[in-house]
């Protein structure tokens, strides 16, 4: 049986964020997706998501979150913001950040459908 030359596919997840990219038979792809599997044929990889309507690929847009003092403003929701290790869910455009400790934080807010973006918060004294 013959399932056609290898394309370009993504996998996507139930948000719409990318999860697997690469090339694959066309018929493949065909019958993952009459199986229930999240995959398209089209073009992709870490910097695309998929419009969970159309069900095309689309390329993340620049992250519009900036920090101002210890305020992020401007987070795209939803988003998760990273502060090490640890994850946060966003669910407002504006988070205030505290940290328990003096030292260099490193801070990332992520999007399904933006570019990451990295801030560093340096604080030298904790007040309480």
């Amino acid at each position: 049986m013959t399932v056609g030359p290898a394309v370009a596919f993504v996998r996507y997840d139930e948000t719409g964020a990318v999860t697997e990219w690469g090339r694959m038979a066309l018929g493949v792809i065909e019958r993952q997706r009459q199986g229930g599997a999240r995959i398209i044929a089209g073009g992709g990889g870490p910097d695309f998501y998929v419009d969970l309507e159309t069900r095309e690929t689309r390329p993340k847009q620049d992250n519009p979150a900036r920090l101002d003092g210890m305020t992020l403003r401007d987070v795209p929701v939803p988003a998760t913001v990273m502060i090490g290790r640890t994850s946060y869910a966003v669910t407002d455009p504006v988070v205030e950040l505290e940290f328990p400790l003096p030292g260099t934080y490193a801070i990332e807010v992520r999007s399904v459908r933006h570019l990451a973006k990295t801030f560093t918060v340096q604080i030298f004294e904790v007040t309480a």
